[in-house]
């Protein structure tokens, strides 16, 4: 019995597992889909602010006539004025933010089909997180085991 454990506890330990490192963050930002995302949303929000500062004008021309003429109107029309802009403000950074974790959540769900059907076809036996935090699961690893540029690359074509 104890040679059998033994001879088990050997073939256990001599067999060989493939294993490599994905670095996500890295395809949430680098890949192509990503980039043409970030520029999009990148424009969406300096069109918001070029509206923002042509708005912020008209504030400050009505925040003065409310201060010069101390007219109830005036005081009126600069602080609705005021709570539109700040309601268009946190509309269009709360629509931003959504915009943001929803592509995440899209590219994250394409990206773990291309790793696990890379995974089958190489038959890898263990895919594992790799990030820039010194805490994540890779303690080590040598750079030929990182799958992410080919993960990329299938991603963007």
């Amino acid at each position: 019995m104890r040679i059998l454990a033994l001879l088990l506890l050997t073939t256990l330990s001599l067999a060989e597992y493939k294993i490599v490192t994905v670095d996500i963050n890295r395809i949430l930002n680098e890949s192509k889909e990503a980039k043409v995302k970030r520029a999009e949303i990148d424009k969406k929000s300096a069109a918001a602010t070029t509206s923002l500062e042509k708005d912020n004008a008209t504030l400050i021309a009505l925040e003065k006539k409310a201060r010069e003429s101390k007219q109830e109107a005036d005081i009126k029309a600069f602080k609705e004025k005021q709570r539109a802009m700040s309601k268009f403000f946190q509309e269009t950074e709360n629509s931003i933010q959504s915009q943001v974790a929803a592509f995440n959540e899209e590219l994250t769900k394409k990206a773990m089909k291309e790793i696990e059907a890379y995974a089958k076809s190489e038959d890898i036996d263990l895919v594992l997180y790799k990030g820039e935090q010194p805490r994540g699961p890779v303690l080590f690893g040598e750079g030929n085991g990182d799958i992410t540029d080919l993960i990329m690359s299938k991603l963007d074509n």
